[in-house]
């Protein structure tokens, strides 16, 4: 977990750990390997993403929360929307899962664009997830309940950062920002 005031650097260390970033000083390291010598697209294809730069895009939502993986399980994708109660909005819609948005998700509440950029972020076979703010529309249980399901699986290492306070017992490591300095609990 890494918290810290706006303009800490925490979104930065997520952005340096997509690979995107190719001028930085110092070394990224996934696996013992320096971040350069891995294929970006593969890297991608394995780390599931919530950054505030997202957006939807014009299709349906299930093309939205997939991005075209037709490996994606239909069951994995129920029990998230179930979890970030995103189902109340499916539910709503007489096309479900069939329904389509508008380019940049006009028209939809923000807390909606959220739970579909949550929701395509856990999605697939991830070995690293990286998430900005990926709780602060959520209810405590909902909280709770993506805590528990990104938790039970042990080859998985995710970085969440965000302004909101954290308990320390509920991650592994928490590093907090503060005055370009780095402070770990």
């Amino acid at each position: 977990y890494i918290t810290g005031a706006s303009g800490s650097g925490k979104s930065t260390i997520l952005r340096l750990l997509t690979g995107a970033f190719k001028k930085f000083t110092g070394n990224i390291l996934i696996d013992n390997i320096p971040i350069c010598n891995y294929n970006l697209n593969s890297l991608r294809s394995q780390t599931g993403i919530l950054l505030s730069s997202q957006d939807i895009f014009q299709g349906t939502l299930l093309e939205n929360l997939t991005m075209g993986d037709s490996s994606i399980n239909m069951q994995d994708i129920t029990n998230l929307a179930e979890k970030t109660e995103l189902v109340k909005f499916i539910q709503s819609n007489k096309e479900g899962f069939d329904t389509i948005l508008d380019p940049i998700g006009k028209r939809l509440p923000q807390y909606i664009k959220q739970n579909i950029l949550l929701i395509r972020a856990l999605l697939g076979k991830r070995r690293l997830i990286l998430l900005e703010d990926p709780f602060s529309h959520l209810s405590v249980p909902s909280k709770q309940a993506i805590l528990q399901l990104i938790r039970a699986n042990k080859n998985l290492t995710i970085f969440i950062a965000s302004e909101e306070a954290c308990v320390p017992e509920e991650y592994d490591l928490v590093i907090h920002l503060e005055d370009n300095k780095l402070f770990q609990h």
